[in-house]
């Protein structure tokens, strides 16, 4: 039997100060950095700006999103059941966790966002690679119509508890510049983060709980070690308001076959966004040296070849490396050279990325794979092929294949996990921004019969377990 396979053990919900959210003792194992940066006792994980240093400066970020158009964005509000940057009713969500959709692997959701003026509708691309969140100039304008401001300005956004946040924000530019961006650093004010449905194209952004600690209001789901807890999706003040909520039923576990098919995502369509090259990123913060320290924090050396070809536990166990929030997951990979026979298992360290197609190795990363010398002179020949494809083995025990080009530019040494390869595997990235824990777990939303493996479904505004 899978160890995430047994019965979860009861939920509980504690009593809250109304003034602010307490935690638990902060789990270091989870950083890869910084001590300093971390969370004490009764903080919450949190910030109001990024830190100084490389990576810090919103004129350091790129994005390519070519397939994502202002006709296209002002279809996807609607969807929402928004009209693009119309004014919103009030300064609430307009669903709690606020709904989502995918374009193309891309998680896109509409926030009511308040300036100086009314509640506005925004549509966000969600983006685990920016710093900074940013707004075109027509957002910002509504916004802030009263004044003219600078390139960097301050938005309210009001959380699940009640509670405006303010969000540091700049003006976009570049081949961009039509587009708005949620970064990880409003994402970590906000306390949410994307969980997101492979096989029914939605997600939700909600608050994770990760980790042996008690619940807080607005926190629907937790990861204990063993399996997703449940909590009602409004905020509770006392665990006798859970015993008394009549739809809120307790946990059981469930026996995974691995038989049964978990519906997966393999990529967009034909067209724009499809080819490696149609991405850019950013990482100035991320250097080769800081990848291998991830990598031993994670319990593998960087680039070593793996004992077996299963991952090192289940659900794959990530870092949030700070001070920059960059979402890291070690993953064993064999080479497949699609005709006959495998190559090693290799320890990769990958940086996720919600707005990347493909999946990207560095040139050292392809030559392991590949078990060629990763100091040889092959790496700066050309000898190395554009695209290789690996195998990644998933939850079920079943190989997914996975396609990925070379790095290059400014970030050839690091290895990018794409929406493609996520959604192939049928994992989400799960974050508690309280601890600082990841996990990669597959999830469903909405009213669905259940796969194996899947941890948890958001069904009639609850969370649920299999």
């Amino acid at each position: 039997m899978f160890p995430f396979a047994r019965r979860v053990r009861p939920l509980a919900l504690r009593r809250l100060a109304s003034s602010h959210l307490q935690t638990l003792p902060t789990i270091g194992r989870a950083f890869s950095s910084a001590a300093d940066v971390m969370p004490q006792p009764g903080q919450r994980f949190t910030i109001d700006g990024p830190p100084e240093g490389k990576g810090y400066y919103p004129i350091e970020y790129a994005v390519k999103l070519p397939d994502l158009t202002e006709k296209e964005m002002k279809e996807i509000s609607r969807r929402l059941g928004a009209e693009y940057l119309s004014v919103a009713p009030s300064a609430r969500q307009h669903s709690y966790p606020p709904k989502g959709v995918r374009h193309q692997g891309t998680p896109c959701v509409n926030l009511v966002c308040e300036g100086s003026g009314k509640p506005i509708n925004v549509l966000f691309v969600v983006d685990t690679t920016a710093v900074w969140t940013y707004f075109t100039k027509e957002a910002r304008e509504l916004l802030h119509p009263d004044r003219v401001i600078s390139p960097l300005f301050r938005i309210r956004i009001e959380d699940h508890l009640g509670k405006d946040l303010l969000i540091e924000c700049a003006d976009l530019f570049g081949d961009f510049e039509h587009i708005n961006i949620l970064a990880t650093t409003a994402m970590a004010k906000l306390g949410w983060w994307p969980v997101v449905d492979w096989g029914r194209g939605s997600f939700v952004m909600a608050p994770v709980s990760i980790g042996e600690r008690q619940w807080g209001p607005g926190v629907w789901a937790g990861w204990d070690g063993e399996g997703l807890q449940v909590a009602a999706r409004e905020p509770l003040t006392s665990s006798s308001a859970l015993s008394s909520a009549p739809n809120v039923k307790s946990p059981a576990g469930q026996v995974l076959h691995r038989e049964e098919k978990v519906t997966s995502f393999d990529g967009p369509a034909e067209g724009k966004a499809r080819y490696p090259h149609e991405y850019a990123v950013k990482l100035p913060d991320l250097t080769e040296e800081d990848m291998k320290e991830i990598s031993r924090r994670l319990g593998a050396e960087y680039l070593s070849v793996a004992p077996y070809p299963r991952q090192h536990s289940y659900p794959p166990e990530g870092v949030l490396h700070v001070p920059l929030y960059r979402l890291c997951v070690n993953l064993v990979c064999r080479w497949d050279p699609l005709h006959g026979g495998f190559g090693k298992p290799i320890n990769v360290l990958f940086v996720i990325d919600t707005t990347a197609v493909w999946s990207y190795l560095s040139k050292r990363a392809m030559a392991a794979l590949l078990e060629k010398p990763i100091d040889s002179d092959a790496i700066d020949s050309g000898a190395l092929p554009s695209t290789v494809t690996v195998r990644i083995e998933d939850h079920l025990g079943k190989d997914r294949l996975i396609e990925c080009a070379q790095s290059f530019g400014d970030w050839e040494h690091i290895n990018i996990l794409g929406t493609k390869a996520m959604g192939r595997l049928g994992w989400s990235p799960l974050l508690d921004w309280d601890t600082g824990l990841v996990i990669m777990a597959p999830v469903r939303i909405g009213k669905v019969r259940w796969w194996p493996g899947v941890w948890a479904q958001i069904d009639s505004g609850k969370w649920s377990c299999s």
